[in-house]
């Protein structure tokens, strides 16, 4: 769907399946730091895995989502951030983490979000309300098309991606 709906824009997708904080600073800083050049944005949906993989709480999976977000703004200073809040998951084991991914987004919202002008934190959770499983695949974890709009209008409100040339 990325490809797709953001065909002729400047942007690039590097999500990988199944990754936490550690891993992205691992690769920032043994590879992407010196790869990417001149971002005017980065757009972050990171930290369920920290809790999900890692078994982190949410004061420590926050904690770890604040230093990926902070290793980015040292790197490229004038780029600006943008964060999808961790979303609720519907069903499984996962359902039953809510408390923790609910805690990471609340740590980053006291603890990052309130004094950075150069990052902004895109809280799908409120727009997904009390009906969140109707935004979710039959895992319960991966967002749907539904939610993929969600996601998508949130990236058309706040983000400027500039055409290729």
């Amino acid at each position: 769907l990325f490809s797709k709906d953001f065909a002729g824009k400047n942007a690039v997708n590097l999500g990988i399946n199944g990754t936490t904080t550690h891993h992205w600073r691992a690769m920032w800083r043994d590879y992407l730091a010196d790869t990417i050049v001149s971002p005017k944005n980065f757009i972050v949906n990171i930290g369920i895995n920290n809790v999900d993989d890692n078994s982190e709480d949410g004061k420590n999976a926050g904690r770890n989502v604040r230093m990926l977000l902070e290793d980015i703004h040292e790197t490229f200073p004038e780029a600006k951030i943008y964060y999808f809040s961790i979303t609720r998951c519907s069903k499984g084991t996962f359902a039953t983490y809510w408390d923790r991914h609910n805690g990471a987004n609340t740590y980053l919202k006291e603890n990052f979000f309130v004094d950075n002008s150069y990052a902004t934190y895109l809280d799908a959770n409120e727009i997904f309300g009390e009906d969140y499983a109707d935004y979710r695949m039959d895992d319960g974890l991966h967002i749907n098309g539904r939610g993929y709009l969600i996601f998508k209008s949130l990236i058309n409100e706040y983000v400027e991606i500039e055409d290729l040339e």
